[in-house]
């Protein structure tokens, strides 16, 4: 979350909203992109207050998951709400300072995002191996 917060500012800095740098181009670009949607723009058109309220409880719920896990001990499970609860804090952090999300990685054939929306993805892909694993 530290690195997250650390690049978003960085980006904020150096970049007008909007203004892309080409790392690799037509490949890989640094944009900087205010997203008052949440993870990849999904809900975009809501007020920040709702956002904010969602992402709130999503937060306080992983918290409570995290609580259940921890007691029962599996590492993979441990790690993912980790990284969770990481993605969720920095994006939260962010909508209330600003209003919105800074998102600043941009490959071109996806939305822009941010290291806290890519936590949040590897958290799901975990759970869905995870439980996938469980079935079997």
């Amino acid at each position: 979350m530290v690195v997250d917060q650390s690049l978003k500012w960085l980006i904020q800095r150096q970049l007008n909203p909007g203004e892309s740098y080409p790392v690799i181009p037509k490949i890989f670009h640094i944009t900087y992109v205010q997203n008052p949607g949440i993870l990849f723009g999904f809900l975009a058109g809501k007020s920040p207050i709702f956002n904010g309220i969602l992402a709130s409880v999503s937060l306080g719920l992983i918290i409570f998951g995290l609580v259940a896990i921890f007691r029962g001990g599996y590492l993979r499970w441990r790690w993912a709400l980790g990284l969770l609860v990481a993605g969720v804090a920095g994006n939260l952090m962010d909508r209330l300072w600003w209003g919105y999300v800074v998102d600043f990685i941009d490959f071109r054939i996806w939305p822009v995002f941010n290291l806290a929306d890519l936590a949040v993805s590897v958290a799901a892909i975990i759970f869905l191996s995870e439980i996938l694993l469980l079935r079997r």
